[in-house]
């Protein structure tokens, strides 16, 4: 599993997704976590504009990482 969270999201909370990802890994799950500080909610969303809300605008920079660590994952996993 693999899960990304800004650290400004005011809905799922990055708090909430450490504990979760504490979990998973207590169970033995293989989990990959990462977490944007300068992030919220819809940090991924280009749809959003940025600058109007910490909490939910788009972050390009952080988006870019994330796709790049989501692709690398997907094809890791998926591809045979």
């Amino acid at each position: 599993m693999q899960g990304h969270y800004g650290t400004l999201d005011k809905v799922a909370l990055a708090s909430d997704a450490k504990e979760f990802e504490a979990a998973l890994r207590e169970q033995k799950t293989p989990v990959e976590m990462f977490y944007y500080e300068k992030a919220g909610h819809a940090f991924y969303s280009f749809l959003r504009p940025t600058g109007t809300d910490p909490g939910f605008d788009y972050c390009p920079a952080e988006a870019e990482v994330a796709r790049g660590r989501m692709i690398g994952f997907l094809k890791k996993h998926l591809v045979p």
